[in-house]
């Protein structure tokens, strides 16, 4: 029943029901730097009332330091409360780093008013002095933290230079030379790295020759254990060819089989029939594709229709036409009935019909001439030949004549004697190998022929490789160098996704930390600047009031007029004076209470000073935060809870109790700190 009399703060670190308090507006900007735990901490005490935990080095000081800048900006008055007065100046020294040390006090005797009303006065004249400055903070701290993040979350990636880390990357790279060519088809770091006993196995046997062309597929195979077989089949079939065909590297053997595929193609039966047809920019060539263009054309409209029961020749179609125009009207009538026999349509419609198939006829004529001239070029069913020639075409170009033609007929015989044996070699070898142009084939033969016991021998380890492990053989000599492709490729293809880390280095973090305290430290004085300019407005307003026509004001800003006037007079009276002062209780309950609230809204103070300096009003400040609470005893702190709306309370729940600096008949004391965390929100 007696806590019903008190403050509702106080009520509810006793346990009775929780009282909801209006939520603040603060300000985003922080006078210090804030990480997201401080964050947390301003968005709980926007709601209400708060426990702040945490260990030395975590930074309660910077918190309290934002909370009472954000408290500013809302124009709330603060009382800071802390057993020893070094954590005070911690705190006050904080705000005086940015020149907001003149909107504070620390209240240590109610008696010695005196350096309040210098300090005081020289907070007035500050202000009355005081040019506002406009303030255009652009956050650029935060665009930095991003673009640090950024950096810090991609170099954070396990897989970001070629399946490992930037760190990684850094390390493993010391070893070699970057500066190799680059090769779009190399293994990844990742892969170079889980290989790299097999990879220098390979350059210390000497197999990176052998390697070189081989297509994995090829290695894998169940039948790898019968390539000697092949080796020596394809060794025979080459030196055969060898007698016959200039054949000693890869693109020899290439061009010897576009030859005897070439070759294949004018030695087939269509050409051999329409050779002449076929040759670019011959007669008959010309004269097949003006024949066809008409045969297809009139073909096209010399069909005759389903509406004939029986097709008249062109005399009787003729005589048909010439009784129906002028005949008598029995000849009329014998057309008629000659007409039933011969189409299903209407005798209206003969007239017509008989002259379609008078033209219908005529085209069959023509029909008959063009293929007449067909079979003089060879092509006696054109119906079905034309489509054929038309689409072999593209295999008969110039560019093929031309090819064709620069072979000699001898060896034209040659190629084609042999193209079953060419086209099975280069098949063969096309599908277990990847060679360069310039592959000599007999050597490279002899030579996997000569390795092939230590390629078997190693053939387990080797399967496992990835398959652009063997285009990488072919561009590295040594081992030292094969990674150093592949540290080097890997590192190009990063530098063209990320362009701006083409020339990064670890030491460029700490100039963007360098840029973001610089940037913080920047926007700290323009926050302090704009607290300044707050409270500027408020003491300006005040004077406003004061030479403001009272009948231009409302009945509540002529009270607070007649307060500030005779608060105003009670402050120049006692500005002028050196003794004799009243004490901080008699100021705080006097009407120069408001310009006080506005010239120093923040005190700092111990439990035992407080007590004495302010008077017993309820809600007195508008927010109330303890620092080292663990060093309250619960009792010295009520005293300032009942002067308070909003409480914050910041500790250290491991840090000695206050039963070592307060001892009462030996018995431990109740902290607030501990009493608090267990009634208010904890952060």
């Amino acid at each position: 029943q007696q806590l019903e009399s008190y403050n509702p703060a106080l009520r509810e670190l006793f346990g009775e029901e929780r009282h909801e308090l209006a939520t603040i507006q603060f300000s985003s900007a922080n006078l210090f730097p804030a990480d997201t735990d401080h964050e947390a901490v301003f968005d709980h005490a926007r709601a209400g009332h708060l426990v702040i935990q945490g260990p030395p080095g975590t930074g309660k000081s910077q918190v309290i330091g934002n909370l009472i800048g954000k408290a500013l900006t809302a124009e709330m008055s603060m009382l800071v409360v802390s057993e020893k007065r070094s954590a005070l100046e911690v705190i006050q020294s904080k705000l005086a780093s940015l020149g907001l040390d003149t909107l504070c006090f620390i209240a240590g005797s109610d008696r010695h008013s005196e350096p309040f009303l210098i300090d005081l006065k020289r907070t007035w004249d500050f202000f009355e002095a005081y040019q506002p400055k406009p303030v255009l903070n652009l956050m650029l701290s935060e665009q930095y933290e991003d673009h640090l993040q950024m950096t810090l979350d991609l170099l954070a990636q396990q897989d970001l230079i070629g399946g490992v880390s930037f760190h990684a990357f850094l390390e493993q790279s010391k070893e070699f030379q970057l500066n190799q060519p680059y090769s779009s088809r190399t293994p990844s770091i990742a892969e170079f790295m889980e290989h790299r006993e097999t990879i220098e196995a390979t350059y210390t046997s000497k197999l990176n020759r052998s390697l070189e062309h081989f297509r994995l597929k090829t290695i894998q195979s169940d039948a790898f254990l019968e390539i000697d077989q092949h080796l020596s089949s394809w060794k025979r079939e080459l030196i055969s060819l060898q007698s016959v065909f200039t054949i000693h590297t890869w693109n020899d053997l290439s061009i010897a089989m576009q030859e005897a595929a070439l070759c294949q193609v004018f030695e087939n039966d269509l050409f051999k029939q329409y050779a002449k047809v076929f040759t670019p920019n011959s007669k008959e060539r010309k004269q097949f594709e003006r024949l066809a263009k008409q045969f297809i054309a009139e073909k096209k409209h010399a069909s005759i229709g389903s509406e004939w029961k029986i097709v008249p020749s062109a005399l009787e179609a003729e005589s048909l036409i010439s009784e129906l125009s002028s005949g008598t009207f029995f000849a009329r009538r014998a057309v008629k009935k000659r007409w039933q026999q011969l189409s299903h349509l209407p005798v209206r419609e003969a007239k017509t019909s008989l002259q379609h198939i008078l033209e219908t006829l005529e085209l069959a004529k023509a029909q008959e001439k063009i293929i007449s001239q067909f079979k003089a070029i060879g092509i006696h069913d054109p119906s079905n030949e034309i489509e054929r020639i038309r689409q072999s075409f593209p295999l008969f170009s110039e560019e093929r004549w031309s090819a064709y033609l620069s072979i000699p007929s001898e060896q034209r015989s040659k190629i084609t004697q042999h193209h079953a044996t060419l086209e099975r070699l280069h098949r063969e070898l096309l599908s277990a190998f990847e060679f360069n142009v310039d592959t000599v084939l007999l050597d490279y033969l002899s030579q996997l022929e000569h390795d092939l016991p230590q390629l078997i021998s190693l053939r387990s380890a080797i399967s496992a490789l990835p398959e652009t492990s063997f285009s990488t053989f072919q561009l590295c000599a040594d081992a030292r160098s094969f990674g150093g492709i592949v540290y080097g490729s890997n590192y190009t293809r990063f530098k063209e996704r990320f362009p701006a880390f083409s020339h990064f280095h670890p030491s460029e973090l700490k100039a963007k930390v360098t840029d973001i305290l610089e940037a913080q430290k920047h926007e700290s004085t323009l926050h302090a600047t704009h607290l300044l300019n707050v409270v500027h407005a408020r003491f300006l307003r005040y004077h406003e009031l004061l030479t403001t026509p009272s009948q231009r004001l409302s009945t509540s800003e002529k009270e607070l007029k007649k307060t500030l006037k005779r608060g105003k007079a009670i402050l120049v009276k006692e500005f002028g004076k050196t003794r004799s002062h009243p004490s901080l209780r008699e100021l705080f309950l006097s009407d120069a209470h408001l310009w006080i609230d506005a010239l120093k809204p923040i005190w700092l103070s111990n439990p035992s000073s407080l007590a004495l300096c302010f008077p017993m009003e309820e809600g007195r400040f508008d927010l109330l935060i303890f620092d080292e609470a663990s060093q309250i005893p619960i009792q010295h702190a009520l005293g300032a809870i009942q002067r308070s709306k909003r409480i914050v309370v910041a500790g250290d729940e491991h840090q000695m109790g206050p039963a070592h600096y307060f001892q009462s008949g030996g018995k431990d004391q109740t902290d607030l700190l501990h009493q608090a965390r267990y009634y208010f929100p904890k952060v």
